[in-house]
């Protein structure tokens, strides 16, 4: 996925940042940029339709409806518990 700068695997979606569509329409980002602006956007989607209101509601809804790794929440607490440390 990063050699098409899709670091989200983003599939085609009504948001309509790629640049064109790989195999299993997958979307293929012109920039990283746009990758990380159409993450951006879906992130702001998702807060607004589930009227999200805190980082932990974020990150549970996150580890329950995006990530295929059960242990996915237990992960990226542990990265940001990490990040805060450097």
């Amino acid at each position: 996925m990063t050699r098409y700068n899709n670091w989200f695997a983003f599939k085609k979606n009504s948001r309509n940042l790629h640049a064109d569509l790989g195999k299993s329409s997958y979307c293929i980002y012109a920039t990283v940029g746009h990758s990380l602006t159409d993450y951006r956007l879906y992130e702001q989607m998702v807060i607004e339709k589930y009227g999200i209101r805190t980082e932990s509601a974020y990150r549970s809804h996150i580890a329950t409806h995006y990530a295929y790794d059960r242990r996915y929440g237990q992960k990226l607490q542990k990265a940001i518990e990490h990040t805060k440390t450097l």
